[in-house]
């Protein structure tokens, strides 16, 4: 099995529950600038579906450019900590999924499934119930606390 290098998780409204209000708030705590103006240089124009395409290729380049839509310097602690404080867990991806209560493991009819299809045991991931099978397998994966 080859190393895993690079793993790229989608959180806003597919892991977690995001809540644009909550990071206005805390941006216009943060810059003193009126939300709805921040709203509309930050997130009123191309750079966001740009940022998620790959434009600009680099982290510090979206943090440089954010900071500057935004007209205030933040660093990626900042950054970071409000993007987390906006996040809420989705139960249905994060609760373990059923499991036999004697063997700790899935049922036999989604092992032999994995197993005809050329999966691991236990890693499944067609759509968010498997999701939370194969976080249960990976030991309990966590995302960030509110």
């Amino acid at each position: 099995m080859a190393d895993i290098k690079f793993v790229i998780f989608d959180l806003n409204d597919v892991l977690y529950d995001a809540d644009p209000e909550i990071r206005l708030e805390l941006l216009e705590d943060l810059t003193g600038r009126p939300a709805a103006e921040i709203d509309a240089a930050v997130w009123g124009g191309p750079h966001e579906e740009e940022a998620e395409a790959g434009n600009p290729g680099t982290s510090e380049g979206y943090l440089a450019q954010f900071a500057g839509l935004l007209g205030y310097p933040i660093d990626f602690e900042t950054w970071a900590e409000i993007h987390r404080r906006m996040l809420r867990p989705r139960p249905d991806v994060f609760e373990p999924g059923p499991r036999n209560r004697q063997t700790g493991r899935h049922s036999d009819a989604d092992e032999q499934r994995d197993a005809a299809e050329g999966r691991p045991a236990g890693l499944r991931a067609r759509d968010n119930r498997d999701i939370r099978r194969q976080r249960a397998c990976l030991g309990g994966v966590q995302g960030p606390q509110a």
